[in-house]
């Protein structure tokens, strides 16, 4: 969630397009883009456009994650885990769930949804 956050907030999102693509998002959701007829770094640039949308679902997650009375985590798929909001902590958000799937030893993003 980290280098999502710096990512999408750079003063210079250009220099972060490239290392974004490379390193955080997943192989699935690359393939996903280049399907669809897009290069994988349109992901980079809708999460630029969407910045508040990550923001105020990074916000609502707070330092704690996972043990946050308000966020669930659970398996969606091999090496897929959800991490959803829940109760009021998912009122008036866009996205209500990140999903992060575990490839060559860390986690990559695979993408957020709504409710």
């Amino acid at each position: 969630m980290v280098h999502i956050q710096r990512a999408v907030t750079s003063p210079e999102p250009e220099l972060e397009r490239e290392l974004f693509t490379e390193q955080v998002l997943s192989a699935h959701t690359w393939q996903e883009f280049e399907d669809r007829g897009y290069p994988p770094e349109a992901a980079f640039d809708e999460l630029v456009r969407r910045r508040e949308d990550v923001l105020k679902f990074f916000g609502r997650v707070g330092p704690l994650g996972e043990n946050s009375p308000q966020v669930l985590m659970r398996a969606v798929g091999d090496n897929i885990i959800r991490l959803r909001l829940t109760g009021l902590a998912k009122e008036d958000l866009a996205w209500t769930f990140m999903d992060m799937s575990f490839e060559g030893g860390n986690w990559r993003l695979r993408w957020f949804g709504p409710s």
